[in-house]
């Protein structure tokens, strides 16, 4: 816009001189015309200013023709700037329209969208790339709006259990060394108190049976809390066998040699037996009364339950229930003097 000002005031200013010098041409002309009849100095002197005149008039035509195209050039670059405008205005439009269409089908501003832009090959590409993607949003079904907020919710769900796992997870671990160092506390106990098992089991069962060898075998060293433990019986004439192998008065009396043993390993002010005796024949019911009367239990006070006479004649005192009427139970104690 300014050369165009610029070429207006020079094209004006010209305008001025050739009015200046068609005003001189007149004069001229008039001064010619007195001077038709004059001497050859002035007639040179006129074609001399014809020439100066044929000069101006053809820089007068130069300058108007300049002026033609000047002007030419001028209305060029105004019809261009007009279309310029225009273009600049269908562009506008078209930016909205393209930006409301985002907006509707795919609920995205124009500044998002340009981060997920991708640059295609040519725009038949990204056509066939924007028909697939629809395709692929039809085949998803309706639009879930909630789902953001879901997630969101579960995301704090998420990390909050992940927090509360985090927590347990120290909480095991703690847990994991208490539980070994309890197990290697019990284990060294276990091991004691087995030790100290194991030598009154033998010793009782050498009692009981007049001889013989009782032993307790731990099946598994390495896992001594989980493993079991065998109970092997050599009684006195007969071979090593498994405790199953003997019979029920055997049994019984190398079970109560082991309940004495483990008894004996931790003594308590009061012992009772209930029918501890109920499969013993007489005679191994007098070696269990030799036990009773033994130094084993004279730590404890014991009190037997029992329907063996063999077993009541060894106690110090006895306690029976009688019924003399019917429905009437009746205490009777006697205590015996040795």
């Amino acid at each position: 816009m300014l050369d165009l000002n610029e070429k207006r005031s020079t094209i004006g200013k010209y305008n001025e001189k050739i009015d200046n010098i068609l005003t001189k041409i007149k004069a001229y002309k008039i001064q010619a015309n007195r001077l038709d009849n004059g001497n050859s100095s002035v007639l040179m002197k006129s074609e001399e200013i014809e020439e100066t005149l044929q000069r101006k008039i053809n820089l007068l035509k130069n300058i108007q023709q300049d002026k033609i195209n000047q002007q030419k050039a001028y209305e060029s670059i105004k019809d261009k700037q007009h279309s310029e405008e225009i273009l600049e205005v269908q562009y506008q439009e078209k930016y909205v329209n393209i930006e409301h269409e985002v907006n509707n089908n795919y609920n995205l501003s124009l500044e998002k969208l340009k981060l997920y832009k991708k640059i295609s090959g040519s725009q038949r590409e990204a056509n066939q790339r924007i028909d697939i993607l629809r395709d692929d949003i039809i085949k998803m079904g309706q639009i879930n709006f909630e789902a953001e907020n879901r997630y969101s919710n579960q995301l704090q769900r998420y990390d909050s259990l992940f927090e509360k796992y985090n927590e347990i997870h120290k909480a095991k671990k703690s847990l994991e060394v208490m539980i070994s160092e309890i197990d290697k506390i019990a284990t060294e106990r276990f091991k004691q108190t087995f030790n100290r098992v194991k030598t009154y089991f033998n010793e009782i069962f050498k009692k009981i049976f007049s001889g013989g060898e009782g032993r307790l075998i731990i099946e598994c060293e390495e896992d001594i809390l989980n493993s079991g433990i065998d109970i092997i019986a050599h009684l006195p004439g007969k071979k090593t066998q498994n405790i199953e192998l003997l019979s029920s008065g055997e049994k019984a009396l190398t079970a109560i040699a082991l309940l004495l043993a483990l008894w004996k390993a931790n003594p308590s002010p009061f012992c009772l037996f209930d029918e501890i005796d109920t499969s013993l024949d007489d005679v191994n019911a007098e070696k269990l009364t030799h036990i009773f009367k033994g130094g084993d239990l004279n730590q404890s006070q014991l009190i037997v339950i029992t329907h063996q006479k063999t077993t009541m004649e060894a106690a110090d005192t006895l306690y029976g229930i009688t019924m003399e009427e019917s429905g009437i139970s009746k205490i009777v104690s006697v205590k015996f003097e040795k």
